[in-house]
């Protein structure tokens, strides 16, 4: 489907990337994935195949953050019940 050239153009976007970022493996399967279907919608940039997926990477994180089992808000210190009632 591809030629070798733009092979080796989307192989070298996601090597940079993957040098930018440190993904994970699964991460980085989906930038692969995201350089993929760039390409078939008619990309032909290094450049904007190592954005894509970089945003991809981005993605990825942000989904692991919100699924996260331990949110941020969670590690908050907990309300004393009775510094609250001296407040109001």
């Amino acid at each position: 489907m591809f030629d070798t050239e733009l092979i080796a153009v989307m192989r070298g976007a996601l090597e940079q990337a993957t040098l930018d970022v440190h993904p994970d493996p699964s991460t980085q399967a989906l930038m692969a994935e995201r350089i993929l279907q760039s390409a078939v919608n008619g990309t032909r940039s290094q450049e904007t195949f190592r954005i894509v997926a970089t945003e991809a990477a981005a993605d990825s994180e942000r989904l692991r953050i919100l699924n996260s089992p331990h949110p941020r808000h969670m590690d908050q210190r907990p309300v004393d019940q009775e510094e609250e009632k001296e407040f109001w």
